[in-house]
Order: structure tokens, then sequence, then C-alpha cells
């Protein structure tokens, strides 16, 4: 297009003949254009004003300006003009004013300065303890008439804080101390010595009569509570990781894991009809036609086992950590240490079976427990708690921790609240009706929290730490879904002396009586009532 730009033309048809430019107007596009690219335009100043303001805002009343004297100014203009208004003389002596009482000479007072308002005047009523001012005070001749009320004076004032009591700021509990099932100065009764190493981890029977505790010396000891009595030891070779007594009171059994085994133990205590029917409900099972393929070993236990009161063997693939019985006492679950495959399995004890619930592992498994009242298995990993229905075999709640790394759990009898402690230190309490957030968290021991546990008959739960204290707390739950839990700090047990940076590694409440046991690091158990 460049080659006809001087000629009328911008080209040649089929048939040789020219094709015009066509004739047409520069429409406001092509006028911008074209002054866009020419490098000397500007922009001149228009030379005629515009008529009408570009911005109409209407003017503030105080802008505008007074009609009053506006209309007075012709009058006094008029006059002056006829000589009817005489120009006043200037007055220097209030004397020769042709109008006395007219002129008022204005007062110049001096600024005040600091020193009047740091010591007031005499005419303020001061207290004697404020009127002691370190500050010098004022000339003898300022005076001022006018009363300054003490509020507002510039004296300083000495801070005075409110005496509150610090019962005042404690909510008060529902019934007496009795009624809560602790007194207000606790302290332990008891003390079960026998073992040589740290004791990890305890259980009490459902009657409440026998203790049984597993140590890192390899040995399980079953005590009598009242006497603290060791009444039977039975000896296992390594470190028991975890006990738990079978908490259907018509059956003696408790399993202890110990290393790759499950050790079903009958300790033959109490009621000797109670013990035998314990063995016959074991020894009743059959052996199945066909041979079921099973993630674990059931294994009767050998004469010499039997002795010691060891029933049945469940050997696992990889170390147990952790055994928890069901509310009914048949099923129990067992904690696996196998990152990245089947962590948790669930047995039967009269059938001797086995299952594993999980095709995939919801990351790695600390601990476990079953609902006391549903068919809800909590699952709790390293921050969160996963709620599994057994029976429609889906997954009904997962729990948000908000902590780094959860250690244990325990979850209340009514099964509507659940607590986990952590390696931060912290002790989460969960309202399963309110959020899946936790609803209180509690900060009150300085290390690592171990383990937690709840009261079957009374509103107390507990938590022992890595400093070697246990703290009780009240946690009352009320029917009303309208009403929140009130949790409240009530004691802090000190017992145990901390070994090897470890305290207090496990905790329990006795079954009917408002009693506690922990275990320690330094090898002993103790009972505070």
């Amino acid at each position: 297009m460049e080659w006809y730009q001087d000629f009328p033309h911008v080209g040649y048809d089929l048939d040789g003949k020219k094709i015009f430019k066509p004739l047409r107007s520069k429409d406001e596009l092509d006028l911008f254009l074209e002054k866009m690219e020419n490098p000397e335009y500007c922009v001149h100043p228009s030379v005629h004003p515009s008529v009408h303001p570009s911005v109409h805002i209407p003017v503030s009343i105080s802008q505008c300006p007074s009609q009053c004297p506006s209309s007075a100014i012709p009058v006094s203009i008029s006059q002056l003009s006829i000589s009817q208004c005489p120009i006043p003389v200037s007055i220097q002596c209030p004397s020769q004013c042709p109008y006395p009482g007219v002129h008022i000479p204005v007062s110049i007072s001096q600024c005040p300065s600091h020193c009047p308002s740091q010591c007031p005047y005499p005419s303020v009523h001061i207290p004697v303890s404020i009127s002691q001012c370190p500050y010098p005070s004022v000339h003898p001749s300022v005076h001022i008439p006018v009363s300054i009320p003490v509020s507002i004076s510039q004296c300083p004032y000495p801070s005075v804080h409110p005496s509150v009591h610090p019962s005042v700021h404690i909510p008060v509990l529902p019934g007496s101390s009795w009624d809560l099932g602790i007194s207000l100065i606790p302290g332990f009764s008891q003390i079960y010595r026998g073992h040589s190493s740290l004791v990890r981890t305890l259980s009490v029977s459902p009657s409440g009569q026998w203790l049984v505790s597993g140590s890192d010396d390899g040995t399980v000891r079953f005590w009598e509570v009242s006497s603290a009595r060791c009444l039977r030891t039975v000896p296992v070779g390594s470190v028991v990781k975890s006990v738990a007594w079978n908490p259907n009171p018509t059956i003696c059994l408790v399993a202890v894991a110990v290393d790759e085994q499950v050790l079903l133990v009958n300790p033959g205590l109490g009621d000797r009809l109670l013990v035998a029917a314990t063995d016959q409900l074991l020894d009743s099972w059959e052996a199945p036609e066909e041979e079921r393929i099973q993630p674990v070993r059931w294994i009767p236990a050998g004469p010499e086992e039997r002795g010691k009161g060891i029933r049945l063997l469940v050997q696992h693939d990889k170390p147990v950590t952790q055994v928890t019985w069901h509310g009914r006492g048949d099923y129990w679950a067992s904690v696996v240490r196998n990152p990245g495959g089947r962590q948790v399995l669930i047995h039967q004890s009269s059938r001797r079976w086995s299952q594993n619930p999980f095709r995939k592992s919801p990351g790695m498994i600390q601990c476990v427990r079953f609902h006391p009242l549903r068919p809800y298995f909590l699952v709790a990993s390293q921050r969160s708690v996963r709620i599994y229905n057994l029976l429609r075999q889906e997954l009904t709640k997962k729990l948000q921790s908000n902590c780094q790394w959860i250690s244990s759990m325990a979850v209340h009898p009514g099964g509507d609240n659940v607590i986990c402690g952590s390696y931060d230190s912290k002790l989460a309490w969960f309202d399963l009706d309110l959020s899946t957030r936790p609803y209180r968290l509690l900060r009150h021991h300085g290390r690592a929290v171990r383990s937690v546990a709840f009261h079957r008959r009374y509103p107390l739960f507990a938590s022992g730490s890595d400093d070697g204290s246990v703290i009780v707390c009240h946690g009352m739950v009320y029917n009303d879904l309208l009403q929140n839990a009130l949790l409240v700090p009530l004691k802090v047990l000190k017992g145990h002396s901390p070994r090897l940076e470890l305290g207090v590694l496990d905790v329990a409440f006795h079954p009917q009586q408002p009693w506690l046991f922990s275990a320690g690091a330094d090898g002993t158990l103790r009972l505070y009532t």
C-alpha cells in the first residue's frame, strides 16, 4: 500500500482497471489516530473560557458573607458623604470615653506553666497521701477561687489495683468435694514396689480388687490393691509394652503385649469358679474344617507356659505396641508397629479369629479404642482421630487435634466426649456433638503427656506427664445438648521422680472408688486416694 500513497488509486483489478481510493470523510477515530501519530501535535489551551463551571458544588454557609454588614456599609457611606456621622476621636484614657461603662479592658493573663498542673491550688480538697506531692507549690499570690474536682486535677495519683481473691475466678462446682470423689488435699496412700525397671503400663480388674502391671524388666506382676502385696509374677522374657484386663466381670483374662506376641493370661485370682469358667471358654474352641487364612497365628500354650497362667499366644508379624478390649470382653484389638502396612488388627478370643479392618492404613497409628456404647472404632493417628462405624464399614467422623503428635486417647463412658494427650504437652477435649475441633485445649503440663484416663462413675479425668506429675480435673458432661462440658483442674499430684527424662507413663482410675493409679519411670506404682 505504500507504493500507491501518492496516487489516487490503490491497485488494479482483473481487467487492468484502476481501483480508486474510497472518498470518505475522516471520523473521530481517524482524527484521533492522526493526532497520536503526529509528533508535532500538542494541546493548546482554549481561548474562550467555559461558561458553566465544571464542578457545581454548593458553597458552605460558613464561607458565604454575612448580609447584615453588606447592607449596613452603603448606609454608612451615604452618611459620611453628607457629614451626618462624626468621626470618633481616639480615646487615650477610659475617663475620656463619651459612653462610660462601655469600654471593658481585656485582662492579659500569663499562660499556665507545668507547676500548677502538678500541684493544685489550696482550694482543692486532696487527700493527705496525694497532697504530699514532691513538686514545689505555686506562688502564694496565685489563687483560683473556683474549686476543681479531684477527679480532674492533674496531680499524679498512685495506681490502685482492686484486691480480688483468687477464689472468685474459680467456677462453682456442682456439689461438695465428696460428691466429686476427691478430697481437697489428696495424697498417695499406697506404693507398689517390686519392679526393677520402669513400669510402662498398668490395668485394673473390673471388681477393683486386683491390679496388673508390666515393666521393662520382663515381668508382669499382679497386685492386691488394698494391701499393695504382689500376689503373682509372670516372667515373659522381654519388655512389656501394654497390658489390658478384660472388662467383662465374668471373665478372668489379661492381654499382655510382648514384642511380636500377645499373651492371654489367666491370673487365677479371685473366685475359683470364675477362673475355671474362663479356661473352659478358651478350651471350648473347635478347629474349623477348612483352614482360614489369617494375618496372625493362634498358638495354644504348652505345659510350662500354662503353669505360668498363659493360655494362648497370638503371633504377629511386627512388634505390638498396644492392646485394648471391647466392653463385652470377647473382642480385642492390637496395634502393630508396621509403617505402610497393616497396623490394626481385631481379634475374637472365643473363635480364635483375626482380621484386618482397613485396606489402607490411615497414617502412623498411635492407639485405638472401642466405643463404650455404639459399634464405633476410634483410631488415633499422629495428628487426627478417625471414628469408624464397624457395622456400616465406613468413616463416620474425623477429629483434628491441633497437636503435633498424639500419644494417648480415652473415651468418656457416655460416649460423646474424647480426650487426647500429645507429646507437645497438650490435652485436647473433643465434644463429638459440637465440632470436629477441640472444645478445650489444656496446657497444664510442662512436658509430654503420656497417658489419659476417664473415671467410669465420677466426673473426673486425669493425665500423666514426663514432668512426674498427675493432674486430676473435673469434667462434668450434661445431658442438655445446649450446655457445654464444665472442665476445671482440681489437683496436681506429685509422687514419681523422673528417670531418663521419663516421668508418669500410665494412669488408670479405680472402677468404683475415686482412686487413681499411676505407673512411673522410677519402677513404682502409686495409689492416690
